[in-house]
């Protein structure tokens, strides 16, 4: 009766071990000789994110990131004139408006240069550049002068560029973001 009963363990086994086979057919799992990487392929680096991509964005972000620096800092050394600039254009709260424009270019630019929300910098800064040149330079004077080369708004028209470049692309692989 003992060898019966082994008899009986070892065809339940076997029966065991056929239905999980069959069963791991009609699932089609993965055995253990098959690699993860042959089932799924890694997707291909964007190119933003390889070497020349990711280098020409930084060196971008940089340039950018210094001119919005600057910027920010002559508003907030010159808060005064900022205020009258401001003043001219019949803007609301002159007196806290031209800090809080020159803290945003600032804090644009070391987003910008850390690569930290470029896309939402990117939109912002292109948001203001737009206003700026809409409101002030193609507002006062007009756009073509005689004897001056180029056109008024130049400046901001690139700057403008670049933020929407950077809400389309981000900021690339040397950055926070990336």
């Amino acid at each position: 009766e003992l060898a019966e009963a082994d008899e009986r363990e070892r065809l339940e086994a076997a029966r065991r071990a056929e239905a999980e086979a069959a069963r791991q057919r009609a699932l089609g799992t993965v055995t253990p000789q098959q690699s993860e990487t042959e089932l799924t392929p890694r997707p291909p680096k964007r190119t933003t994110d390889k070497f020349l991509g990711a280098f020409g964005l930084f060196v971008v972000r940089v340039v950018l990131g210094g001119i919005l620096a600057i910027r920010g800092y002559q508003m907030l050394t010159d808060i005064d004139g900022t205020r009258d600039l401001l003043g001219q254009l019949d803007m609301p709260y002159l007196d806290y408006f031209p800090w809080a424009l020159g803290i945003a270019h600032l804090l644009a630019a070391l987003c910008l240069v850390f690569g930290f929300g470029v896309r939402i910098v990117g939109a912002c800064v292109a948001a203001l550049a737009i206003c700026v040149l809409v409101l002030v330079k193609w507002g006062v004077v007009p756009i073509f002068t005689p004897d001056t080369p180029g056109f008024v708004g130049e400046l901001e028209i690139l700057i403008a560029s670049l933020g929407l470049m950077f809400l389309c692309l981000g900021g690339g692989g040397w950055s926070i973001d990336g």
